[in-house]
């Protein structure tokens, strides 16, 4: 760190040396004192402090999102709304499916249920 005053000359008194030490060291232990006492100590955040919550733009994009999910299963058939509504949303294996929707094997209620998600998705687009 480059000093605040300049040495004593070779011509200066001999009290001048005692002078610019003094200075000096005055000088580095309020630098010292600005340095420390300038900054806030710091802390670690915590995990109770940061929020759960959604972002505002995390709900606005669900929002969008939901609502468009709606609107497209507005336009399915009532079997095809079932159909996904029992194996997307209720959780219903295939093979329950099937039962509910009166069909023959899982893999009749599994195709319906495909057909029906990829209706899904191109009218949500």
């Amino acid at each position: 760190m480059p000093s605040r005053t300049s040495a004593p000359s070779s011509s200066a008194p001999s009290g001048a040396l005692q002078a610019y030490l003094r200075r000096a060291v005055s000088n580095r232990i309020k630098d010292e004192l600005r340095r420390v006492g300038g900054h806030p100590g710091r802390q670690p955040l915590l995990d109770s402090i940061v929020g759960n919550e959604p972002s505002p733009l995390e709900v606005a994009a669900g929002r969008e999102t939901f609502n468009a999910y709606d609107a497209a299963l507005a336009t399915l058939d009532d079997l095809e709304r079932e159909a996904v509504d029992r194996a997307a949303g209720a959780g219903c294996s295939y093979l329950e499916v099937a039962a509910l929707l009166e069909k023959p094997t899982a893999d009749a209620a599994r195709m319906i249920v495909a057909r029906a998600l990829a209706k899904l998705a191109t009218r949500m687009t």
